[in-house]
């Protein structure tokens, strides 16, 4: 067991109907690894499942303690794989065009949901904006222009998710592990 920070509990304590902390991802798959087998949501799952032990934070569930007097704590718990690795296949031709589509089709359903905003890709928040005009949303993978992008497969600039309908830019290591990561900070802030 293990007791919530003070800032856990905070964000805990701000959630309610309207303003839920949930948090999901869309991971682009080839259907085909290196080794020409073909990549499976089975697979997926196992991998997952050989390495819940590195990832205590994703075993983690929320206890109240009894009549409010502390903070809830965490316990480490069971995880459903079956409910959190999900596995949708486009529509043919499952190109951009028709992922832009599935992002808009789960932006409205956020939307629907009562949702804020969602946490969507650069190359999609054109659509996820033009299906909900009022909705939040946060764009990580946003790289200055001439960056590497490191680990990131779909990445668009500063400007560019501007521009899409971006909310918020998260822009992580081009300045963080840049030299002078102020002048960094600085050089992307002024193609805004």
């Amino acid at each position: 067991m293990q007791r919530l920070t003070s800032l856990d509990a905070f964000f805990l304590a701000t959630e309610d109907e309207r303003t839920v902390a949930n948090v999901s991802a869309l991971a682009i798959l080839e259907r085909k690894r290196a080794n020409g087998r073909r990549l499976t949501r089975h697979a997926v799952k196992s991998l997952f499942a050989q390495r819940l032990h590195l990832l205590p934070p994703l075993r983690w569930q929320l206890v109240e303690v009894p009549l409010g007097v502390a903070h809830p704590s965490w316990v480490d718990g069971p995880v459903d794989l079956d409910f959190h690795v999900r596995e949708f296949v486009l529509a043919a031709p499952g190109d951009d065009a028709t992922l832009a589509k599935q992002v808009a089709r789960l932006a409205a359903l956020a939307r629907a949901a009562g949702l804020d905003g969602i946490v969507c890709s650069g190359e999609e928040v054109g659509a996820a904006r033009k299906a909900w005009p009022e909705g939040f949303f946060v764009v990580p993978g946003v790289r200055p222009q001439g960056g590497g992008a490191a680990d990131q497969k779909r990445t668009v600039t500063p400007r560019a998710a501007i521009d899409a309908g971006a909310s918020i830019l998260v822009i992580g290591r081009p300045i963080t592990e840049a030299d002078d990561p102020s002048a960094s900070a600085r050089s992307i802030a002024a193609t805004l």
